[in-house]
């Protein structure tokens, strides 16, 4: 079985969307290939879709490339009356959990009925060949990372096994002070990135002997400033560190025959964007509403081309097409091996 885990970053996540579009072309089967479905922040979004389409992957594909690139920063957040002087006024004079920069109604409109709740639910209770999703939230309530997720047999403390709906998804991607928190059943959540450790560990218990994960991450420490580094520490690449310690225990496993036989070897591929995400810059940020724009300016993100904060107020065509090819190439480039690890 494989599973796939999509972490999150903002209007990055329409690399994973160009990935994908490749992967449905590398593959041969037109059954998505994977048992397991993973979303982190907007990762959760791409996950809810392929979750949905997982009787064909191409049709996931051709979805999430549409639904991205008809996606725009009006359908993403809104930032009031006064533009960004509202939003701005509004995260000031607001201490509680609701306190944001953007509202992100627009976006809940955006998905709400693009969505199959219904079948997503439908097919993990498949008896021959389920699909689970997983969606990854932060509890204010419990301060630790929790998994939303229709694998309903399970007994695992860090699940809350549901049939998931847009609530769930807008709680995964509300990244603290940029979009506000989201209430279900009373405890707030908040960005599935936060406090992210070993995302692996319930696709494992689920039945996959193999994961795929594509984080949004390009790594160039050299270029990081000072809120870059910050930005990281929030929201560490989990990806990462979960598949080295499967490395390490795989490795424990080969050494030693009484581990050998009390645990099953997984293998990993990690992909990510092999280069920097920003092209034509200021071009892009012209684009924004002027007071976000002005705002943009004052913050010196204009000077800063490799700030994540970039990736959560840019979401134009233009940009998104940049990101899909490029998670399109990145995934071409390395087809060989991608073949190799789905099928083998």
């Amino acid at each position: 079985m494989i599973g796939i885990i999509l972490q999150g970053g903002g209007s990055r996540g329409a690399y994973q969307a160009g990935f994908i579009l490749a992967l449905s072309e590398i593959c041969e089967q037109q059954e998505s290939p994977f048992s397991s479905v993973s979303g982190i922040s907007v990762g959760s979004v791409n996950a809810s879709i392929l979750a949905m389409d997982s009787h064909n992957l191409r049709k996931a594909a051709l979805r999430l490339k549409s639904y991205w690139l008809n996606l725009g920063h009006e359908d993403v957040y809104d930032l009031g009356k006064y533009g960004i002087f509202s939003s701005w006024r509004k995260l000031l004079s607001n201490t509680g959990h609701d306190s944001a920069l953007f509202e992100s109604d627009p976006l809940k409109m955006f998905l709400d009925p693009k969505i199959d709740y219904d079948g997503i639910h439908e097919k993990s209770q498949s008896l021959t060949n389920p699909t689970y999703l997983n969606i990854h939230a932060y509890s204010y309530k419990t301060s630790q990372n929790i998994i939303f997720t229709n694998w309903l047999d399970n007994q695992l403390h860090y699940t809350r096994p549901v049939k998931i709906n847009i609530d769930h998804i807008m709680a995964s991607s509300a990244l603290p002070y940029i979009f506000p928190s989201k209430e279900i059943e009373g405890e707030m959540f908040g960005d599935g990135g936060l406090q992210l450790i070993e995302p692996s560990n319930i696709m494992i218990k689920q039945g996959c002997n193999k994961i795929l994960g594509i984080t949004l991450d390009h790594k160039d420490n050299t270029k990081e400033s000072v809120a870059e580094h910050l930005f990281s520490a929030i929201f560490p690449d989990a990806i990462e560190n979960d598949f080295k310690k499967i490395a390490k225990m795989n490795a424990k496993s080969k050494k030693f025959s009484i581990l050998k036989k009390r645990t099953k070897e997984i293998e990993t591929l990690l992909i990510r964007p092999s280069k920097e995400n920003f092209k034509n810059k200021e071009k892009l940020l012209e684009t924004l509403p002027k007071t976000l724009n002005y705002f943009a300016k004052v913050m010196g993100l204009h000077d800063n081309p490799d700030s994540n904060i970039m990736n959560y107020i840019v979401f134009t065509r233009e940009y998104t097409e940049y990101l899909i090819q490029q998670g399109y190439d990145d995934a071409m480039n390395q087809k060989d091996m991608i073949k190799n690890f789905m099928e083998n």
